[in-house]
């Protein structure tokens, strides 16, 4: 998972060898199942804040989505902003711009479906 903090990614679990092994014993009263894992070193799961802020804001966007909670914006998502403090007039597009930015201004875009308006 990807921790903003650090501005690196960590593992949920650090990699960790195990065995297991099962026996089902359907034929003996009561049937049971016996499921025993072994492991010579310890796992080790990273826990942080990042982490549990990162699953439990997945968990709630996750359950909003399915129970129908979540609805649609009526805004365009728009994760990045550009702001023009070069002194000049910023124009995007290759022919005729279609996002003109005049010194001081900033404007909302999304680059991912953005990129093939500013062609």
């Amino acid at each position: 998972l990807h921790n903003p903090r650090l501005v690196a990614w960590e593992p949920l679990w650090e990699p960790w060898r195990f065995h297991v092994r099962g026996k089902l014993s359907p034929s003996d009263e009561p049937p049971f199942t016996e499921v025993k894992v072994h492991a010579d070193e310890a796992c080790n799961i990273n826990i942080s804040l990042s982490m549990c802020e990162l699953v439990s804001g997945t968990t709630l966007t996750l359950i909003d989505d399915i129970t129908g909670v979540a609805q649609p914006s009526e805004e365009a998502f728009a994760p990045h902003r550009i702001v023009n403090q070069t002194g000049l007039v910023i124009r995007l597009g290759r022919s005729s711009p279609s996002l003109v930015l005049v010194p001081g201004e900033s404007t909302d875009v999304n680059l991912w479906s953005d990129v093939g308006a500013l062609a």
